[in-house]
């Protein structure tokens, strides 16, 4: 299974992080982390390009972020995603690599 970062056609190994947020940071990928994967800032969220059917449902700390800032079922928050729930392919983007 591989994740692909679209902007820089990067394939990423999920076995290298326990979740999308260090997998991308170990990637030096610009994702933003204020709250240190808390769950409390939003600043790591990212869009699902391709598969976000296949991913795991939202976490509860993730669903209350999500409700309270009204995100599209394909934003989720990186820290949140959980990489050994994931068995298959999925790409994302960050919000601001449109």
């Amino acid at each position: 299974m591989k994740i692909q970062y679209v902007t820089e056609s990067l394939l990423l190994d999920p076995e290298e992080a326990p979740n999308l947020l260090l997998l991308a940071i170990r990637h030096r990928i610009p994702i933003g982390h204020s709250c240190e994967g808390m769950a409390s800032c939003g600043t790591c969220r990212v869009i699902i390009t391709e598969g976000v059917d296949t991913l795991p449902q939202r976490n509860s700390l993730e669903q209350e972020m999500a409700d309270d800032r009204g995100f599209a079922p394909n934003e989720r928050l990186a820290c949140q995603l959980d990489l050994k729930d994931v068995s298959q392919d999925f790409a994302f983007k960050l919000p601001l690599d449109d």
